[in-house]
């Protein structure tokens, strides 16, 4: 099985996925140890990495002032919203009732941007 020796950022809400990080971003389910899929990560800083309620879609986000948007089983990558708040210091997307949020950490203040499903 494959080594968990990279930093886990993310767990799918069934408990059976870890999100890890390394050269790239992979998906190792808990269960065996196999790398379920991997998926190009951007060369900037990633702050976080979230699985969406229905688990068939990752959201990651970082330094690039970007969130991408990712196939669960396919790895591949959907779309990118940049939302251009370079003064955050951390950001990272949540779920609300279902609904996606960016939440940033600025100097003074957490704000919260609506993002489309």
């Amino acid at each position: 099985g494959a080594e968990l020796d990279r930093g886990v950022l993310a767990f799918s809400v069934d408990g059976i996925v870890a999100a890890t990080w390394g050269p790239v971003i992979q998906l190792i389910n808990l269960r065996d140890g196999k790398i379920q899929t991997s998926l190009e990560r951007s060369p900037q800083y990633i702050t976080s990495i979230t699985f969406d309620p229905d688990g068939k879609r990752i959201w990651t986000s970082g330094a690039d002032n970007a969130v991408h948007v990712w196939e669960r089983q396919s790895g591949k990558l959907l779309r990118t919203v940049a939302f251009g708040y370079p003064g955050w210091k951390e950001n990272r997307v949540v779920f609300r009732k279902g609904k996606p949020v960016l939440m940033g950490l600025g100097p003074l203040s957490v704000d919260e941007i609506p993002l489309e499903d």
